[in-house]
């Protein structure tokens, strides 16, 4: 069956300790608010556990926009990065009896994705319009109406 051989599945990517520099690069790219909560909430608490309805909130996602970021930062961190550790860790666990994913940073991760604040260049500005960018998408309809006479321009 399919995924049972290496040859689907290709090498597996190492695990690779997150450094400053790492950091800077995620925070350069365009956010996704269902990450940046994550690290955000993480590196103010560290070693601290933070439930996914928590950082839904934060994020303002529902829980299937959470899923599909975090889907994303998969594929990010797999192809971008080269690896196949989160600049985070995962586990399971209960909050008021409800079991569900946590997410955690240990001290030196918090430090270094604060730290790497300072090695992007960008205002809040820039920030904000990327954002929009990222929450927008543009309309899955077909794009020219010829039937109609519209045309692009």
């Amino acid at each position: 069956s399919r995924g049972d051989s290496e040859q689907d599945v290709g090498p597996e990517l190492p695990e690779i300790e997150w450094s400053e520099s790492d950091y800077a690069k995620l925070r350069a790219l365009p956010p996704r608010p269902t990450v940046q909560a994550i690290l955000d909430l993480c590196s103010a608490s560290p070693d601290t556990p933070i439930g996914l309805r928590v950082i839904e909130a934060a994020a303002g996602r529902t829980v299937f926009g959470a899923r599909g970021e975090l889907a994303g930062l998969t594929m990010l961190v797999k192809g971008r990065f080269k690896r196949r550790n989160w600049p985070f860790s995962f586990e399971w666990g209960a909050t008021n009896g409800v079991n569900q994913a946590h997410y955690r940073m240990s001290a030196e991760q918090a430090e270094r994705w604060i730290s790497s604040a300072g090695n992007v260049e960008e205002n809040a500005t820039s920030r904000l319009r990327s954002r929009e960018m990222n929450e927008f998408e543009p309309p899955t309809s077909p794009t020219p109406d010829k039937e109609n006479g519209v045309n692009p321009q």
